[in-house]
């Protein structure tokens, strides 16, 4: 299937808000698709403005967000679709290992999965037990390499 752009910024506009803030292990973690909400920004942009080199394989990266952890004193990738296929990718600039890195495989599936858990940690609310297979099976294909699968695994563990 085609990477239709404009039914990527059709389905920001209608599903994602343009910020949210989670609470993940006592840590905020901020979500800003502001960008996504004004139209999708190249990477290429985005470098010039924020000055940072690009690697070959970046340059079909279309910026829609970006996350920002523990307010700038962990990871704050860039939120991105990769425009040959509609990956939704997470592009940090800090990793040493693999900066571009999976979270779902259909901007769809990125807003199903962000409307789930946006529902306990957008309120400050505890994981369901449940949590881990809920989400599996939003986006079944990916999952187990997903940063999705760590941010769960992670909060389930912390509140043991």
């Amino acid at each position: 299937m085609p990477f239709d752009l404009a039914a990527v910024r059709g389905a920001i506009a209608r599903g994602l808000p343009s910020r949210a803030l989670w609470t993940v292990d006592n840590t905020p973690l901020a979500y800003d698709f502001s960008a996504g909400h004004g139209g999708l920004e190249s990477i290429e942009a985005v470098a010039a403005t924020d000055g940072f080199a690009l690697e070959d394989d970046w340059f079909d990266l279309l910026v829609f967000g970006e996350s920002d952890y523990a307010e700038g004193g962990g990871a704050t990738p860039f939120l991105v679709v990769r425009g040959r296929d509609g990956l939704v990718c997470g592009l940090d600039l800090e990793r040493d290992d693999r900066p571009v890195f999976p979270i779902n495989s259909t901007i769809d599936h990125f807003i199903d999965t962000f409307s789930f858990l946006d529902m306990f940690l957008g309120a400050g609310q505890r994981l369901p037990s449940t949590c881990e297979d809920a989400v599996r099976g939003i986006d079944p294909d990916i999952y187990e390499h997903s940063e999705w699968r760590d941010l769960v695994r992670h909060q389930l563990a912390a509140q043991e």
